[in-house]
């Protein structure tokens, strides 16, 4: 690897994708008249709001270029959940997985894929295998052409800087403990409980369609915390997370260690244009919703559990540690 080595330079290239991905966070009007989000439910309906966030339609890619300008690998980068084959059985990379092997087939050369903030953005498009192959035939199309509007990055020396939070869980009432309790035993003896989610947080979903495989797993995510917490000896459990930012010149690129909700991805770009953004590096502490009210909202991304399991104002303080990384590092 080392004897590979060989001096490259880094442009920046962006194309709009529209209708890849959207948000899944559709806010609906619930009967008792409190707006409440349907995990993965539809867009229209008597009952429909509007979408929580707009959906995500860029696609960024970083192309490394070698001495003569040609393209020796690459990182693309799109916030959307790689799930288009989510209810196939087989294992896959999905459209990710699609994507690289179109870009290293065209350049003759590798390419990486980094999820962009996509804790609240799924493919639009589903369907099996054909549905996977022509989502990751687009983003690559779309690559390739963006090659030739790419920015150059300006040259500089290449740096590494992190924060690590302390952040806290959020506590599980007993109400709740009591309730999954009950729950887990009532499906022990064989018997079907009422859904669950509306007794728990008063939300009327999760997923816009409430299944009882889901409820189940709830109840013994609450559990589990709740055991968690009982077998500690502090009051408040924290669990760190780091932000890392890693900047090449004038190339930066912003990692956390979760499901980032799309909205901390815009707020850092409307600041920082050109900003590429990878969640689920260095560890996994579930969504992360920017804005606290959110979890009035309910959804799935918001029920406790392993996947959610952070105070509300974990989004707020995990902005202000990127910006704090992005401030900081030096002018090129």
């Amino acid at each position: 690897a080392v004897a590979g080595l060989r001096p490259v330079s880094l442009a920046l290239g962006q194309a709009r994708v529209p209708g890849l991905a959207g948000c899944r966070r559709p806010i609906y009007r619930a009967d008792d008249g409190r707006e409440q989000v349907g995990t993965h439910g539809p867009r229209s309906g008597p009952d429909f709001l509007r979408m929580e966030s707009p959906d995500e339609d860029v696609l960024r890619v970083l192309f490394v270029l070698d001495e003569t300008g040609t393209v020796c690998g690459g990182i693309v980068n799109f916030s959307c959940h790689p799930t288009t084959m989510y209810a196939v059985p087989l294992i896959s990379a999905d459209y990710p997985g699609d994507v690289c092997d179109r870009l290293d087939k065209h350049f003759g050369c590798r390419f990486l894929f980094l999820t962009g903030p996509a804790g609240n953005q799924s493919p639009q498009v589903a369907g099996g295998p054909e549905a996977c192959a022509a989502m990751g035939r687009r983003l690559a199309d779309a690559a390739i052409d963006s090659l030739g509007r790419a920015t150059p990055s300006v040259p500089g020396s290449v740096r590494v800087d992190r924060r690590i939070l302390s952040l806290p869980w959020r506590e599980v009432p007993p109400a709740q403990v009591d309730l999954a309790q009950a729950h887990v035993e009532a499906v022990t003896r064989g018997e079907r409980p009422p859904p669950l989610i509306p007794r728990l947080y008063g939300y009327a979903w999760g997923f816009r369609a409430n299944k009882p495989q889901v409820d189940d797993w709830l109840a013994r995510e609450i559990l589990g915390l709740w055991e968690v917490k009982r077998r500690s000896d502090v009051r408040q459990i924290t669990e760190e997370a780091e932000i890392q930012l890693l900047t090449a010149g004038s190339t930066a690129l912003l990692t956390f260690p979760c499901e980032v909700f799309s909205d901390i991805g815009q707020a850092l770009r409307a600041r920082h244009p050109g900003l590429l953004i990878a969640e689920q590096c260095n560890g996994h502490c579930g969504y992360i919703p920017l804005d606290p009210t959110a979890f009035d909202r309910g959804g799935y991304e918001c029920c406790t559990a392993q996947q959610s399991r952070l105070a509300p104002l974990a989004g707020k303080e995990m902005l202000n540690a990127a910006e704090d990384l992005l401030l900081a590092r030096p002018a090129v």
